[in-house]
């Protein structure tokens, strides 16, 4: 089972550097406003509140990856994620991980396989994650922004941790 898993992640990784070349820009989502989100599947703005933070991140159409490579908030608040998978055909997640873990918290989810939406149960450098998402679907995660640092966001689907990635930034 090793072996094919392997295998494929091998022939997933080749395909990726390949998409590499269709590049794409970064931007930034910072948090400083104050809204709040429910939990919508259909695409329609959660409604919104004094209390809580939104921040909206989406991917590049069929490219493998966000539309953003940055995205930040301040420590402590609540705050929830609406990821939007605008793809028409490729299966994406949102998951916040601890600082230089990206790639291991991927390797570890892909074991886990497609039942737990390739993110080992219980893994502890998982912050906050997506359920994976199938193209043309709106998900979304609220948890409380860990303390200030430098923490990463990545799709763990197999091989998209590759080009999907980027830097989520705790604020004091």
């Amino acid at each position: 089972m090793l072996k094919l898993v392997t295998l494929v992640v091998s022939v997933l990784v080749l395909t990726s550097m390949a998409l590499i070349a269709c590049g794409g820009g970064s931007s930034t989502s910072t948090v400083s406003g104050e809204q709040s989100a429910s939990s919508p599947t259909n695409g329609d703005q959660p409604e919104s509140s004094a209390d809580d933070l939104l921040l909206d991140i989406s991917v590049n159409g069929e490219d493998l990856e966000y539309d953003k490579g940055e995205m930040s908030a301040p420590a402590g608040r609540e705050v929830t994620v609406q990821f939007r998978n605008v793809s028409k055909a490729q299966p994406h997640n949102w998951v916040l991980v601890q600082d230089g873990t990206k790639d291991e918290v991927t390797a570890d989810g892909i074991e886990s396989g497609a039942d737990n939406d390739y993110v080992a149960p219980g893994d502890d450098r998982v912050i906050a994650q997506t359920g994976l998402l199938e193209g043309k679907d709106t998900g979304n995660v609220t948890f409380t922004v860990p303390p200030a640092g430098i923490y990463q966001f990545v799709c763990t689907f197999p091989a998209h941790n590759i080009t999907m990635f980027g830097t989520f930034t705790s604020t004091p």
